[in-house]
C-alpha cells in the first residue's frame, strides 16, 4: 500500500477550509469564488455552504504546501483584525497531511467511516482539514461535523484582507506567543456572554509577555530576604508556622520577574511604537486591570463598567495583534535599571 509521497505524479493542490463566527455569512453575490496570485501561484477562496476553502495549485511537496497553510492562515488572521472575520481551523501551522492510499486500491470498493468511495473517485479527506493531494485526482469529502455559519462580508472584500495578511512579511512567520494570542482573540469573538469575552481578550493579551528579570538590586533584595526565611524555618520550631514560611519565601521568587502587567505594558509600549496609533488613542491598561480585578476577586462588575472595560480590551487587543504581525514582539533583553 503506498502513500500520495510515493505515488503521486506532478502536481499537489492544498486544500485550506476555514470555519467562521457563528450567525454570518460571506456575500458571494457576484460568484461563488474568487482568486488571486500569491507569489507565483494562484490562490482561490470558493464559498462552499458553511465554509470558506483556499485551494492552491501546482505545488511540488509538503513544504510547499506548509508554506503556503503558514501564509494564507496568516492572511486570515489579519482579515479576522481589521475586518471582523473571526474563523476557526482544525488546521495547525506546524504539520500538513498528504492523503494517503492515493490510488492504491482504484476501483475496489472501500469505506472510510462508514462512507463508500463513490464510483469514478480516485480519494476521500476530511473536508474540515486542511491536505495535499494530487491535482489531477478526483476526490470526494466527507465531514466529521457541523460547521458554524461564517462571516457576511463581500467575498472580494475578504480576499483583499488575506492577501494583505499573506503578504505582511514572507520570509518570517509570526512566532508561537501570536499565534497563541491570536487563537485566544478568535476563540473571544465567539463567546456571546460580557464578563467570559472580557476575561479571554485580556489572557489573549497575557500571552504576549514573556516575563523579564528585574533589576540587579530588587534580586540582590529577594535573595536576602529568602535567606532571611531560610534561617527562619530552621529556628522555627512549630511545623505550621514552619509550613508558612516556607511558602513565603517560595512565593517570593516570583517577586525576580516584572509582574504580568509590567510586561504587557512593555509589549503594548513596543508593538504600538511600530505603527501610528497616536497615544491619545491608547487603552488604559491600568484600568483594564482593576475591571479584571473586580471581576475575578469581587465577582461583581456592574454593567456599564463591563461594557466599557470589555470595548476597551478588544480594542487593545486588536491593536495590539495587529501590530505584532507586522513587527513582532520585543526583542529579549534585561530591563533598564531600576525597572520594576
Amino acid at each position: 500500500m503506498r502513500t500520495v509521497s510515493e505515488a503521486i505524479v506532478g502536481e499537489l493542490t492544498l486544500w485550506f477550509p476555514i470555519t467562521l463566527a457563528p450567525g454570518r455569512q460571506i456575500q458571494a453575490d457576484g460568484g461563488q469564488e474568487t482568486s488571486f496570485v500569491l507569489d507565483s501561484h494562484p490562490v482561490t477562496i470558493e464559498v462552499d455552504d458553511q465554509r470558506v476553502i483556499f485551494t492552491v495549485k501546482g505545488l511540488h511537496d509538503e513544504d510547499e504546501g506548509l508554506h503556503y497553510l503558514r501564509r494564507l492562515r496568516q492572511g486570515c488572521f489579519w482579515a479576522m483584525l481589521n475586518n471582523g472575520t473571526s474563523f476557526s481551523s482544525e488546521s495547525t501551522i506546524y504539520s500538513i497531511s498528504l492523503v494517503e492510499d492515493w490510488r492504491s486500491q482504484h476501483g475496489t470498493p472501500r469505506e472510510i467511516l462508514g462512507k463508500a468511495y463513490p464510483d469514478g473517485v480516485d480519494g476521500m479527506a476530511d473536508k474540515d482539514q486542511p491536505h495535499l493531494f494530487p491535482s489531477d485526482a478526483s476526490m470526494a469529502r466527507y465531514a466529521m461535523g457541523k460547521p458554524s455559519v461564517v462571516v457576511r462580508t463581500p467575498i472580494q472584500q475578504f480576499s483583499e484582507f488575506v492577501q494583505d495578511g499573506a503578504r505582511l512579511a514572507p520570509e518570517r512567520e509570526p512566532s508561537e506567543r501570536i499565534q497563541i494570542a491570536l487563537a485566544i482573540f478568535a476563540s473571544a469573538t465567539y463567546e456571546v456572554s460580557a464578563a467570559p469575552r472580557f476575561l479571554m481578550f485580556i489572557t489573549a493579551l497575557e500571552s504576549l509577555v514573556d516575563p523579564r528579570n528585574k533589576d540587579s538590586l530588587s534580586i540582590h533584595l529577594v535573595d536576602k530576604w529568602q535567606e532571611d526565611l531560610s534561617q527562619a524555618i530552621k529556628n522555627q520550631p512549630s511545623p505550621e508556622t514552619a509550613a508558612s514560611l516556607m511558602s513565603l519565601k517560595g512565593s517570593l521568587a516570583s517577586l525576580k520577574r516584572e509582574s504580568i502587567i509590567q510586561g504587557l505594558r512593555r509589549v503594548v509600549e513596543y508593538t504600538t511604537s511600530q505603527t501610528t496609533l497616536r497615544k491619545e488613542d491608547q487603552v488604559d491598561l491600568r484600568a483594564l486591570y482593576d475591571a479584571r480585578s473586580r471581576l475575578t476577586h469581587d465577582g461583581t462588575l456592574d454593567v456599564d463598567a463591563l461594557n466599557t472595560a470589555l470595548t476597551a480590551a478588544e480594542k487593545l487587543c486588536r491593536d495590539v495583534l495587529t501590530a505584532a504581525l507586522q513587527g513582532g514582539l520585543p526583542p529579549p533583553g534585561e530591563p533598564n535599571a531600576g525597572a520594576g
